[in-house]
């Protein structure tokens, strides 16, 4: 069987590390030769088991190599509106394996050998808590922020703040003003990818907006509530242990207006710069505080959480 190298052309954290099932199935079909990623995922994709003989980091001439010997390419930016109709797993497996992986494939973890170890000292029970966002359509509102670091601080529980800031001058941006950090571990661009799914392994749970940050996480066991604005989290939520959503807890939005994207994504409608109902985000303003609570309330009593989706 001939082998191909494959382009990972997923710029987006998310995207890539949905990616990594599809490169294992190349690799266990016998498909793969070579895969090429962006060098900030080159070592993820190695901590998630894929062996580091196949992986060559992309750079214009590797890439320009690939396009010459028309290998294929595993890419977001080639089917852009279909990640609001169909898991991003399945999108990749489909473009690339032109088949739907099992539930148990579709499933990331990190392997713990292979994580660094923290540079911290992490010896109270704790949380993560991710507050970047990179659009106002995913941006924590600062009463979600507050009430999880209040409930947190009653119960002796350190928060302990995850997250890496873009350049200035990038497109977009990612940003941490406005949350006030006193009283919390600060690990803000002082971590690595690789390290912050290590500090999140260990973490009594992860809360965090639909984010790479999430993804992060998803290579772990630990419990995550993950609150959706303009995305379905149907179409998000991440395989592990074969179950789609296992020890997942979205948090979706009171109010009407919600997951837009997966109504007017096919329509070309774009998202980044403003509401595109004219809402103001109401997605992201009926993020209920007390969801996120009620969910850390359940996972605290270790209560078994049965995900729920119109979809399911």
């Amino acid at each position: 069987m001939a082998t191909v190298t494959y382009w990972v052309n997923c710029p987006a954290l998310g995207d890539a590390i949905c990616c990594i099932p599809v490169v294992k199935a190349l690799i266990a079909e016998g498909k793969l030769y070579k895969v090429l990623i962006p060098k900030k995922f080159c070592e993820l994709f190695w901590v998630c088991d894929v062996d580091r003989k196949y992986i060559v980091e992309s750079t214009k001439e590797s890439v320009a190599t690939f396009k010459l010997n028309g290998s294929e390419s595993v890419s977001a930016c080639a089917v852009r509106r279909a990640p609001y109709r169909i898991h991003l797993v399945d999108m990749f497996s489909v473009f690339s394996l032109n088949a739907i992986l099992k539930p148990e494939e579709k499933c990331n973890k990190a392997n713990p050998d292979r994580l660094p170890k923290p540079k911290v000292g992490l010896y109270n029970p704790y949380i993560v808590l991710g507050i970047g966002y990179a659009l106002e359509s995913r941006k924590m509102p600062l009463e979600v922020f507050e009430a999880v670091v209040r409930y947190c601080k009653h119960r002796n529980i350190d928060v302990v703040l995850l997250g890496g800031q873009r350049q200035q001058g990038t497109k977009q941006p990612i940003v941490f003003d406005g949350y006030p950090r006193e009283g919390c571990i600060d690990m803000i661009d002082r971590t690595t990818m690789t390290a912050s799914v290590a500090i999140m392994k260990d973490a009594a749970c992860v809360v965090g907006i639909d984010s790479g940050l999430i993804y992060l996480a998803s290579l772990t066991d630990v419990p995550i509530v993950s609150g959706f604005t303009f995305v379905d989290p149907y179409y998000r939520m991440p395989y592990r242990h074969g179950v789609k959503g296992w020890q997942f807890y979205p948090i979706e939005p009171k109010g009407e207006c919600k997951y837009c994207s997966n109504k007017l994504a096919m329509f070309g409608v774009e998202f980044d710069t403003k509401c595109p109902l004219g809402m103001a985000y109401e997605c992201v303003t009926t993020l209920d505080s007390k969801d996120f609570i009620k969910a850390l309330k359940k996972i605290q009593s270790g209560r078994p959480k049965m995900v729920t989706s119109q979809h399911e």
